[in-house]
């Protein structure tokens, strides 16, 4: 009777231990499947590293004021026309939330010959917590052959071979993460334009043109 209690005492202790090392061992299994959970979570859109390109476009209206001084005359105007533009973007993190966007513009206008314009902006874009909206803001400067300038008199058409029109852009808006990598953004932009015309032949002058426009701008961005 003696020795049967002692092999039970025994055999129950051996038990009780298999079965802590089968928690122990399970509770690991736990620990290391939430580490790899941790681990495989993937970080935040707009981070260090990222890459965003974003075609948008828009439509909208423009205002001109001219200058144009011959001799001792001096002639001014001022007009509104309408315009359609298609922008495309390649954004570079190199922090998070801030990135370098280099910008090409192709854009028609009433009136006169299609141009093009190249652009190099400053961009801050702030993921809300728990929200697809994240709010932005951008500034840049670029120069561009061609004004935005009305059809009124027969020399105000102005596209050249040269990038010489100075152009100073700024922006602000929302994108809407409708995806895991792609955004429909929505953009309100400034632009303004400066440049000269000279004119050379049997009278001299020139125009000095200051240009200034506000856009709507919508498109999708694809994040890489």
């Amino acid at each position: 009777m003696k020795n049967f209690i002692i092999h039970t005492i025994i055999s129950l202790s051996m038990i009780s231990l298999v079965h802590a090392q089968d928690i122990e061992i399970s509770s690991k299994s736990a620990k290391a499947r939430i580490g790899d959970i941790d681990i495989s979570v993937k970080k935040g859109p707009f981070m260090q590293g990222d890459w965003e390109l974003t075609m948008s476009g828009a439509l909208g209206q423009y205002t001109t004021k001219t200058t144009t001084s011959m001799n001792s005359w001096n002639y001014g105007n001022e007009s509104k026309e309408n315009f359609a533009t298609i922008s495309l973007t390649a954004g570079y993190y190199f922090i998070d939330w801030l990135s370098l966007e280099p910008e090409v513009n192709l854009f028609a206008y009433e009136g006169g010959q299609p141009g093009e314009s190249v652009l190099l902006n400053l961009s801050f874009t702030y993921p809300l917590e728990h929200s697809i909206v994240a709010p932005f803001i951008r500034g840049g400067f670029g120069l561009g052959n061609a004004g935005f300038i009305t059809g009124n008199l027969p020399f105000s058409s102005f596209v050249s071979d040269k990038f010489d029109v100075k152009t100073f852009n700024a922006g602000a808006g929302v994108k809407l993460l409708i995806a895991q990598s792609v955004a429909l953004k929505i953009e309100l932009n400034y632009r303004y334009q400066t440049y000269t015309e000279n004119y050379t032949g049997c009278i001299l002058y020139s125009v000095n043109n200051k240009n200034s426009m506000i856009r709507l701008f919508v498109g999708f961005s694809v994040l890489l």
